[in-house]
């Protein structure tokens, strides 16, 4: 959740949690080792949205920075090994966080407790929220408190995730063609119709509708467009249909909980999205003119120094 609050969210002071390791780093619903991907961010049991939308946004732009390293296997067998994070730029290097791939899950279902991967048995995204989480606090062990990342800055996550500079615009700042044309200037595989971001790209909506139709002056109703208050969502890209522009978007709940006339569903039928939009992976359409009402800021990174980033996660 950006800014201080949440969508969502919840305790991990439930009773009946174990921490178990529950399967591989990343792997295809088959089982087969496979690359990061997009659609597997699925946020859990607490209001980290702002970690899980910088995720996927580097899963669907660098998925190759998104990787384990291994390491011996810890005591008690559970797969050990470390992920890079960064306080600076890659160019001062990154912090190797060593942790085991065991992560608090729901004893009952076995189901992670927090962040989880839409495929089974899965674990980077519960992994990298660990790391994070252990990076947070300090802690020396290899079960660090999660719940403190409830609340953040997606910019924040960015930088964490890629050690890139980020730039934070203030979208009631900006014209709606301005907007795109943002957009369009880090798009990658653009046509005349739609075209994919190729940085990572975050953006969050206002704290409450009241404190959004205050801000920006427009009648801002956030169940119309089927968003939320206080939530963080991965900017895919933008699409035109209808002779509409519309910001195509990823809820990191992975879910659409609602139908509204003005989800722009034809911009979802694009080449770039349009196998995650039918598979129903959180991916909406907005209106432009309504995501710079409805949106308070976006993130992207600026720059980054290229690195090899080595093999894909096996």
């Amino acid at each position: 959740s950006p800014d201080g609050g949440g969508a969502g969210g919840g305790s991990a002071a439930a009773p009946a949690i174990a921490w178990v390791d529950a399967g591989d780093f990343a792997r295809r619903p088959t089982g087969e080792p496979a690359a990061v991907d997009v659609s597997d961010p699925v946020q859990g049991s607490l209001g980290d949205c702002w970690l899980l939308a910088g995720l996927a946004a580097v899963a669907w732009t660098w998925p190759e920075r998104l990787r384990w390293e291994p390491g011996r296997p810890a005591p008690g067998g559970a797969d050990a090994g470390a992920v890079t994070l960064y306080t600076g730029t890659r160019t001062t290097g990154g912090e190797a966080v060593s942790i085991t791939q065991a992560v608090p899950v729901w004893a009952g279902s076995g189901l992670p407790v927090f962040g989880r991967s839409d495929d089974a048995g899965e674990l980077w995204p519960a992994l990298y929220e660990k790391a994070v989480a252990k990076h947070v606090t300090g802690d020396a062990g290899d079960r660090p408190d999660i719940r403190v990342l409830s609340f953040g800055q997606p910019a924040r996550a960015l930088r964490l995730l890629t050690g890139g500079s980020t730039a934070v615009y203030e979208l009631r700042e900006l014209a709606e063609d301005a907007v795109l044309d943002l957009l369009r200037s880090v798009s990658a595989e653009a046509a005349a119709e739609a075209g994919r971001v190729a940085v990572p790209v975050v953006a969050w909506t206002w704290p409450s509708a009241a404190r959004a139709t205050a801000e920006t002056g427009a009648a801002v109703v956030y169940g119309d467009v089927n968003l939320v208050a206080r939530h963080a969502y991965t900017v895919l890209g933008w699409s035109r249909a209808g002779g509409r522009d519309a910001v195509v978007l990823r809820n990191p709940y992975a879910r659409r909980d609602l139908a509204a006339a003005s989800v722009l569903a034809a911009a979802l039928d694009r080449a770039p999205w349009a196998a995650l939009s039918a598979r129903d992976e959180g991916v909406i359409a907005v209106e432009a003119a309504r995501f710079r009402t409805h949106f308070r800021r976006l993130a992207l990174v600026e720059a980054v120094v290229l690195d090899d980033p080595g093999p894909a996660p096996a």
